[in-house]
């Protein structure tokens, strides 16, 4: 099962490259993934509002790039859900 998970991750990750544009499209993220880790080192915790503002995305798009983060197990969520939910590094 882990095997197919792998695959799976690693044709996405190529259909990714070689689509126009896609490298363009995983650096993207990666800098703003990596620019919330660099605030939450600096600041202590972000919520959804302040990473929209931070990188100029959408707030749906803000939800998965902070739950990816979250299953990479880089942050944690504190609170279930709403505005008042916050972010810091594990």
């Amino acid at each position: 099962m882990l095997y197919l998970v792998i695959i799976i991750l690693l044709g996405i990750i190529a259909w990714l490259l070689m689509r126009p544009g896609g490298t363009e499209v995983v650096e993207k993220q990666e800098w703003q993934r990596r620019k919330a880790l660099e605030y939450l080192k600096n600041e202590g915790e972000i919520t959804n509002e302040q990473y929209r503002k931070l990188v100029g995305v959408s707030q749906s798009q803000a939800t998965r790039d902070l739950d990816e983060l979250e299953k990479q197990g880089l942050i944690k969520q504190i609170g279930k859900s709403g505005p008042k939910v916050t972010y810091k590094l594990k």
